[in-house]
């Protein structure tokens, strides 16, 4: 009996969807795998694109960082199957998203009574923006709104048969998933030759402005000839406490925090034309450069070339600096073998047993600098060298709030004459250097900034002449135990409490708190005996733990008042530990 096979050809199955999307200004990946091939060709608009500081091919597709608008269009992955030889391709259409934009964002319009107006709020954006129109008072207007207002697919506000109240300023936000935006428009209404327009020309009242973190700012709006203003935020109305005052010169914020930007109305009533009317201000909080870690070690086989990436978040965008272990500052004009990217990252290239120490990045804007130091180690024939093997050794014995006490020991293969100590805190505010020869290898630094953190660096000398050193240095990073914060209670609720802490020490300053980790609540309900508070042994101890996002928590869940006393306990951690707990009782 004669059988007979059929063979039948499988085409290669894809992961390669034939239509997406990428966000500009982001760095993002257009996948595409397809089984059976290796080493894809990627071509643009028939233009072949080869690895770069913007393209990177791997085995999940083709990734682009920095995504511009001009990025959009047609996109061809090319591959040969491994067992056939066959040529594999596939097209991709990628489309751009981005935030809503506009050409202007204020316009005016003038009609007259009775007419019809269209007020345009033209932004360009993709996907396809939604908007929402905000009239003088405040108000969302939709079909419901009035009959004589409506909003078209374009985002045009129509309005029908304009009466003078309908004069003022109004606010349109466009958005999509991306972002947003808002613009406001002047409306304009003539009267018998007569112009109503709501005070608008007497409006000083910056559509954008900034804060700075950690400070007592001003968002400021003036209006001439008014009465009653107020303030909302993401449209919610602000009221006068401890941390907002409504004044003369406009809304007044105090420990301003990243939480605080997004959009602020300021909605007046003008004595001059009996109107109501809406400004709109977008504010954004400034902060100076943060690092997620101020000190990283990598190790590179010599010849091979190195990143070192200075990945500070600050606002506005920092600028960096970087200096090598001499102090010498770095840029694509020091040496060939270095340069700097727009995004602070330090590239060295065949590197060499001589490029071992210690690098610096220094970040700096507007509203301050911080500092984060690298150690790169160079391996060559499986023996890693660095610039620390002759260096004196240096060891940390106590931390305390406030002090440090450490041991310098002399490396047995060197011998020291004597040494510098240099202390230097991670704001550059304390920078202390001492000489001290071995006699004593103990020493302590004292009254220090409670809870600060230091870059200590101590360097061995074997001359006695200044102009004649052979230098070996070592240098650690130390950050102090946390003080206690201020506790209080802001207000006892029905069925819960809400507590403030107040950082001190080297938290209680501009950069806020920065470099705490978590803050750490407990609360114990007490019994009263003699006169006398003791913890309720029956009672849990209820702990929570949360990240140092603010400075307030709200303890629910209590049992309603009965004149129980409570303990309520906080205390802060860094990188070095915990703080002592700070305690206050309440009777509830």
């Amino acid at each position: 009996m004669n059988k007979t096979i059929e063979l039948i050809a499988v085409e290669p199955s894809y992961y390669c969807p034939s239509e997406q999307y990428i966000v500009k200004g982001r760095t993002f990946t257009i996948h595409c795998h397809i089984n059976g091939t290796n080493n894809l060709e990627w071509t643009f608009n028939n233009t072949s694109l080869r690895n770069s500081t913007r393209h990177l091919v791997s085995e999940i597709g083709l990734t682009i960082s920095k995504v511009e608008i001009s990025d959009e269009g047609i996109y061809n992955a090319t591959g040969l199957e491994e067992n056939t030889g066959k040529s594999v391709f596939r097209n991709i259409y990628v489309s751009v998203h981005y935030p809503p934009q506009f050409y202007n964002y204020y316009e005016e319009y003038t009609y007259d009574r009775g007419s019809s107006a269209i007020l345009k709020c033209d932004a360009m954006a993709k996907p396809r923006p939604t908007y929402t129109w905000r009239n003088n008072f405040g108000h969302i207007i939709s079909s419901n709104y009035s009959w004589r207002m409506s909003v078209d697919a374009w985002g045009s506000l129509h309005i029908e048969d304009l009466r003078s109240e309908d004069a003022g300023l109004y606010s349109c936000v466009a958005s999509n998933n991306i972002g947003f935006a808002s613009k406001d428009v002047g409306l304009i209404v003539l009267v018998s030759n007569e112009t109503i327009s709501r005070n608008l020309t007497q409006v000083n009242c910056p559509s954008e402005q900034f804060l700075i973190n950690g400070t007592t700012s001003t968002i400021r709006c003036q209006f001439n000839e008014t009465k009653y203003l107020r303030w909302h935020f993401n449209y919610t109305s602000i009221k006068n406490s401890t941390r907002y005052l409504v004044n003369e010169e406009g809304l007044t914020i105090s420990k301003v925090n990243i939480s605080d930007e997004g959009l602020y109305q300021a909605y007046g009533y003008s004595e001059n034309t009996g109107g109501n009317f809406v400004k709109t201000v977008f504010v954004s909080v400034y902060y100076p450069p943060q690092f997620r870690y101020y000190y990283e070690e990598f190790t590179y086989h010599q010849g091979s070339s190195a990143i070192l990436r200075c990945d500070a978040i600050g606002n506005p965008k920092p600028t960096y600096n970087w200096k090598n272990k001499f102090g010498t500052i770095i840029n694509s004009n020091f040496s060939s073998k270095f340069s700097v990217d727009e995004w602070g990252s330090l590239y060295v290239y065949n590197i060499t047993l001589e490029d071992a120490g210690l690098y610096t990045c220094e970040a700096s804007n507007e509203v301050g600098y911080s500092s984060k130091s690298f150690r790169l180690n160079v391996s060559w024939n499986d023996t890693v060298r660095n610039e620390t093997e002759f260096s004196p050794n240096l060891e940390v014995v106590n931390v305390t709030v406030n002090s440090i006490q450490m041991r310098i020991t002399s490396n047995s293969s060197v011998w020291f004459r004597y040494y510098y100590i240099t202390f230097r805190n991670q704001y550059n505010t304390y920078n202390k250097t001492v000489r001290r020869d071995f006699s004593s290898d103990i020493y302590m630094l004292t009254d220090l900034m409670p809870g600060d953190a230091f870059q200590v660096k101590v360097a061995g000398k074997n001359s006695w002449y200044e102009d004649n050193v052979t230098e070996f240095s070592r240098e650690i990073f130390v950050q102090l135990l946390p003080p206690s914060p201020y506790l209080i209670v802001n207000h006892i609720y029905d069925s819960s409490v809400e507590l403030e802490w107040i950082p001190r020490g080297a938290y209680n300053t501009s950069y806020g708190w920065n470099g705490l980790k978590s803050i750490e609540i407990q609360y114990q309900q007490m019994t009263q005996k003699n006169g006398e508070l003791y913890k309720e042994q029956n009672c849990e101890v209820r702990i929570v733990t949360k990240p140092c996002a603010g400075n307030t928590h709200l303890i629910g869940g209590l049992p309603k008042p009965n004149s129980n006393v409570y303990i309520f306990q906080v205390r802060v951690e860094n990188g070095a530990g915990f703080s002592d707990w700070v305690s206050v009782f309440i009777k509830y």
